[in-house]
């Protein structure tokens, strides 16, 4: 299952969305001086899990908006980061609630 930058949600293989539960991006607001770039970096793959009650699922392929170096600040000095991610849920996993977190980075250029 996959959540891209914008909280669109999609799933392969065998999973099913419920529709009453809808998804969203992981958000943060970046501040510093007007108008200067940034770079985000990211987790790699294997550095992420949710746990609960069943094996825990791991979190690969983050992606950002913007990426990369690609970050700038607007005039008052603020910047938004939006993430998303892939959830690799296993064969018979146990359902129930997960959870986890994960950090980014932001260097300033």
């Amino acid at each position: 299952m996959s959540i891209d930058t914008f909280g669109g949600r999609a799933a392969t293989g065998s999973i099913w969305l419920a529709p009453s539960f809808g998804g969203s991006s992981a958000l943060f607001t970046v501040t510093g001086d007007p108008s200067t770039s940034f770079a985000v970096m990211l987790p790699t793959n294997g550095t992420v899990y949710l746990t609960g009650p069943g094996v825990p699922m791991p979190v690969n392929n983050f992606i950002s908006v913007p990426d990369g170096v690609d970050g700038q600040l607007d005039l008052l000095g603020t910047g938004i980061v939006r993430v998303g991610a892939t959830l690799n849920v296993g064969s018979g996993q146990t359902p129930g609630a997960y959870s986890g977190s994960f950090l980014i980075t932001v260097d300033y250029n």
